[in-house]
């Protein structure tokens, strides 16, 4: 998944519970997104909101304001605002949002006002710079040969798409797949950032796009996504749950991971049922990315417009959290009075 953007969209209120290498052939056009579920908005009032105003919401205003580095226009007003209330206030806070925000309740045409919250992670892995004895598995950054190409430079009405593969003769051709990269181990061309001895983590890393990998000396590195190989995401929990070695309810994080433990001999053909395969890059920056009530990001598997992809913050802890959040729940967008409703795609 592609995590933690800064482009702000809107604040969200969630009411959710807690917790052999194929044949060479052309690179083909990715399939068309499907048409975005249409959503109707209800206008509605804070006194509504589950919950409003009996929490704090300074740090609800701290995750608004890391938005407000370049705010689209209609957020300028409301980010100026923002920046006016006193650090830590919770009642002004709340006045802020209430006096600067219309709650709307988000419908979903076709689902209600229901729809599926998740959860994701920061993790953290131990690692090594250098390869040794217990840190064999690489963190690959982007590889060379990896060309991606921007389809809207073609076409205008493919916004968004893009082919990634790697060049065969004068051909462009896929690129690999995790079994192939995996295949290659060191021999694969790739800048390699870290290594670490847990394949499993590893894998768990690249599903979340982002995480911090612990050195022996205690010096943590900041990772982040940078691109991706092109294949689609295939979910292990549903390739172990198709061939009878886990029941669904038994698909999350956690249980995957100890099903690994258990089943070494067969941990590789399942790792390899996902061919999508992230690459990462060290961030530049060492700030931290606060809890989110804000939307700051958005990814294809996160589509819908009651849908939502909620961050618990860094480590095991959070990992737990994250691992077994999959509720149904209701949202709520505050958007600046005055200002016409948004779509949602």
């Amino acid at each position: 998944m592609t995590h933690i953007s800064r482009a702000l969209l809107a604040l969200i209120v969630l009411a959710a519970g807690c917790a052999q290498v194929p044949p060479r052939q052309e690179i083909p056009l990715p399939p068309a997104k499907p048409a975005p579920e249409a959503a109707r908005y209800l206008e509605t009032t804070f006194d509504t909101l589950p919950g409003w105003g009996q929490g704090p919401l300074a740090p609800s205003l701290r995750a608004f304001l890391t938005g407000c580095g370049r705010p689209p226009s209609l957020l300028i007003l409301a980010c100026e605002l923002a920046a006016m209330v006193p650090p830590g206030d919770d009642a002004a806070a709340k006045q802020f949002f209430e006096s600067t925000f219309t709650p709307y309740l988000v419908i979903s045409v076709d689902g209600g006002d229901s729809g599926l919250v998740t959860g994701y992670y920061e993790p953290i892995i131990d690692g090594a710079k250098s390869r040794d004895a217990d840190h064999r598995y690489p963190i690959f950054g982007v590889p060379e040969d990896l060309i991606v190409v921007d389809l809207a430079t073609v076409n205008p009405d493919v916004r968004g798409m893009r082919l990634r593969g790697r060049l065969e003769g004068r051909r462009l051709i896929p690129y690999y797949s995790r079994a192939e990269i995996d295949s290659r181990g060191v021999g694969f061309q790739a800048p390699v950032i870290a290594w670490t001895a847990d394949p499993v983590e590893l894998f768990f890393l690249q599903i979340q796009g982002s995480g911090q990998v612990r050195l022996p000396d205690g010096v943590r590195l900041r990772i982040a996504f940078a691109d991706q190989n092109g294949h689609p995401f295939r979910s292990m929990g549903r390739y172990l749950v198709e061939r009878g070695e886990m029941s669904l309810d038994q698909a999350s994080m956690q249980g995957i991971k100890a099903w690994a433990a258990a089943n070494p001999h067969k941990l590789q053909d399942a790792l390899n049922a996902n061919p999508s395969y992230v690459f990462f890059r060290e961030p530049l920056s060492e700030e931290r990315l606060e809890r989110l009530m804000a939307a700051h990001d958005t990814g294809d598997a996160i589509r819908g417009p009651v849908r939502a992809d909620f961050f618990w913050g860094s480590g095991p802890d959070a990992g737990a959290l994250a691992g077994r959040m999959r509720q149904q729940g209701r949202m709520w967008l505050l958007w600046p009075r005055g200002e016409p409703l948004p779509r949602i795609d």
